[in-house]
């Protein structure tokens, strides 16, 4: 689980740049300082694990394009940043690879998760926006509302090229 002073560090930061406070930080430098909290949940996890061989599948990414109406239920029903870090946090809790980063071409947060094990090994699900919080809220709408229990059952779901 996340830290009580990292969530409050990661929601203090979501604010700010929601805000327009972090005018002064590059969005680079925002994704880094995000990832470094982060990074830290990811390594006090993974304290306890014992080295793990590399598994011997590829990353198949899952196609979800969202709608328009899709969008504008995350429009209209924007879940809290609280809410969007308790997601993720669930999803790592199962067993899923969580990542982030900032497409600096682009000008987007992208997030993904990655099935690392049962019926999802090899998945990945992967969403973008314009600030952390958007993205997050897209990646947690495309694994829980928009796939089943096992990702890309539907038939041509699934993508190499992501």
């Amino acid at each position: 689980m996340l830290r009580d002073q990292d969530k409050t560090q990661l929601s203090k930061l979501l604010r700010l740049q929601r805000e327009g406070l972090l005018r002064w930080l590059s969005n680079r430098e925002a994704a880094h300082e995000v990832m470094q909290v982060l990074n830290r949940y990811t390594k006090d996890k993974s304290v306890a694990k014992k080295a793990v061989a590399k598994p011997d599948y590829y990353v198949a990414w899952i196609n979800i394009d969202l709608s328009e109406s899709d969008k504008d239920v995350l429009r209209n029903e924007l879940p809290t940043e609280g809410t969007c870090l308790e997601g993720i946090e669930r999803w790592v809790g199962e067993g899923y690879k969580f990542s982030a980063t900032f497409d600096a071409g682009a000008g987007v947060f992208v997030v993904a998760l990655l099935g690392k094990g049962g019926d999802n090994a090899g998945k990945g699900v992967s969403a973008r926006g314009r600030d952390l919080h958007r993205a997050l809220a897209a990646l947690l709408y495309k694994v829980d509302v928009k796939l089943d229990a096992v990702w890309g059952s539907e038939a041509g779901e699934l993508d190499d090229f992501g």
